[in-house]
């Protein structure tokens, strides 16, 4: 799908529960068999890193809040905390698990044949230095292509681009973030600091196997 002529292309897949099957199935013929296994494997990587944020980010906030001590009509014991800990990280885990769809069969007869977890892929056009030209033309084409939106998603993974485009909007402060160049900047400082070349963009890590892999 292409979504109006300002230089974005977007193609929503998602899976099959039963046997991983990439939909739309013309989408292996564009990603070719490898690249399409790839994908898969980057969706439940992403997934699986999806629910341990939301795990720790609302077990954290529910201990912090003192989720499960509300009926407690005395001052809270030791032992009250721990088990307003234990709890707080029970149901986090619960939730994690019932609202995000990894695409993995439930076990019910009833569950949907398709994931409800979308793969968004988006490709912009660079329009770079069209902004510093003289040709009005060009200069339209340098206006954003994806404007403010909020996401219906209940998460929303987003891996770092090659061009730090990437803000999101705290209401509360009032103001853009821009977490792609944060990630890029801590990544660059992260490379200096080890003595490697930070514009390589990956990283050499031994592997369980003893093997080194490129990250």
């Amino acid at each position: 799908a292409k979504v109006d002529n300002r230089g974005m292309k977007v193609l929503e897949t998602r899976f099959l529960r039963n046997d991983s099957t990439l939909l739309p199935k013309e989408a292996r013929d564009i990603f070719g068999t490898e690249a399409t296994d790839a994908l898969r494997e980057a969706f439940d990587i992403v997934c699986d890193i999806g629910k341990d944020v939301v795990r720790v980010s609302v077990g954290a906030s529910s201990s912090v809040s003192d989720a499960f001590l509300d009926d407690l009509e005395r001052e809270p014991s030791q032992e009250d905390e721990l088990k307003n800990d234990v709890r707080s990280s029970e149901a986090a885990f619960l939730m994690a698990n019932e609202l995000m769809d990894d695409g993995k069969p439930l076990g019910s007869t009833d569950d949907s044949l398709v994931s409800m977890s979308p793969h968004r892929f988006c490709r912009y056009t660079n329009n770079k230095g069209a902004s510093n030209s003289d040709d009005k033309e060009k200069q339209s084409l340098s206006r954003e292509v994806f404007g403010a939106h909020t996401d219906s998603s209940f998460v929303t993974c987003v891996p770092v681009a090659a061009v730090s485009g990437l803000e999101v909007f705290d209401e509360d402060t009032e103001y853009w973030y821009r977490p792609e160049l944060m990630a890029r900047k801590t990544w660059q400082k992260e490379m200096e600091a080890k003595g490697k070349d930070p514009s390589e963009l990956f990283e050499t890590v031994p592997g369980e196997d003893g093997e080194e892999t490129k990250l």
